[in-house]
């Protein structure tokens, strides 16, 4: 019987080695038994060994063996999540017979916890006789090396299920890296320590249709809306002209036919732009004329190239943006102005 528990024992982890501990004393004689045996076999807690089978040492309590197989553990859970890879938009390059979809925070968080076992596997004696001094830095690394849970460390398959309980697509993640792929042979090996079934075992890995025809209407009723707002401010072609204007002047700015233009503010104008397009939500507010005056005379600021250009000292227009600091505006004739005024509501 006794050879028969410590066969069956070895196939459990360190967190079932503790909850079956506690059920009864006798249990905890066994679990006692195997842990030990178990330190004994394993390589990376050969210190442990030293430590006890030397007189002179002091019997130190603290930490428990427990705690160090779980270090064992998350090491051997490391070399395991080595073969994570991204998944790609390449849909036959996951396939459920071969593979399981992770979430990303899943792969990363568990590799964080691992490194840190890691670290206190390297420093071997000296951590150990450390912590068995100082019982509160014992208690610490404990806490730290508990099994995975929830605070921890994120649901196995709840982060890539959509609201249909299904797997969310691909392409209305928020990104490519937010999902890996582990081999169905190397995740069989980690099941004993997450039990939860994922997408791939247990889960079927097909993304869920309903969501893609729900964003695909989404997406028509978005584009409908952004053309009906901007051919109701863009009807005519001189205000299209004005929407996708990519300089501060029209044009024909001296223009014969139409010598009346408004001083307009830059940043209205681009609002007024952005809200066409459907870049913001929300339309411009009222014209700050205040922006257009001079601080000192409230009178109209020209700029100097435009000024110089009326007057005859210059034969061209140049760009005139930062001629004046302080002030940004642009030049809109007057049918123009009339009509983007008309066309915002």
């Amino acid at each position: 019987m006794h050879v028969t528990w410590i066969g069956v024992g070895r196939y459990l982890t360190s967190t079932e080695l503790l909850w079956l501990s506690l059920v009864s004393k006798e249990l905890h004689g066994h679990v006692a038994t195997l842990v030990a045996l178990l330190v004994k076999e394993s390589p990376s807690l050969a210190f442990l060994t030293q430590w006890t089978d030397d007189p002179t040492s002091p019997q130190l309590q603290l930490p428990p063996s427990l705690m160090w197989l779980r270090c064992v553990e998350l090491q051997y859970i490391k070399s395991l999540l080595v073969y994570a890879t991204p998944l790609s938009s390449d849909s036959g390059e996951c396939s459920p017979s071969s593979c399981v979809v992770l979430a990303k925070s899943f792969v990363l968080t568990c590799k964080k916890q691992c490194v840190k076992a890691e670290k206190l596997l390297k420093q071997g004696p000296k951590a150990y006789k450390s912590m068995a001094r100082f019982p509160k830095s014992a208690v610490k690394v404990i806490n730290a090396l508990s099994p995975l849970i929830e605070r921890d460390i994120a649901d196995v398959s709840d982060s890539l299920t959509c609201v249909h309980s299904c797997l969310r697509p691909l392409s209305l993640s928020s990104g490519h890296g937010k999902r890996m792929t582990l081999p169905l042979s190397q995740w069989k090996k980690l099941f004993p320590y997450f039990p939860k079934p994922v997408y791939g075992l247990g889960l079927r890995a097909v993304e869920c249709e309903r969501c893609v025809v729900t964003a695909e209407e989404d997406a028509d009723a978005i584009n409908l809306q952004k053309t009906h707002r901007l051919l109701t401010h863009a009807s005519t072609s001189t205000l299209l002209d004005l929407v996708h204007r990519k300089h501060h002047y029209p044009p024909a700015l001296f223009s014969p036919e139409i010598s009346t233009f408004y001083l307009v503010p830059l940043k209205w104008t681009k609002v007024w732009r952005a809200y066409t397009k459907s870049k913001h939500h929300l339309p411009p507010g009222p014209i700050v004329n205040g922006a257009l005056l001079c601080a000192r005379h409230k009178r109209p600021v020209v700029p100097t190239s435009v000024g110089l250009f009326l007057s005859g000292a210059s034969t061209s227009l140049t760009h005139f943006a930062g001629s004046i600091p302080g002030h940004s505006i642009t030049y809109e004739r007057k049918k123009e102005y009339d009509m983007a005024l008309c066309s915002n509501p």
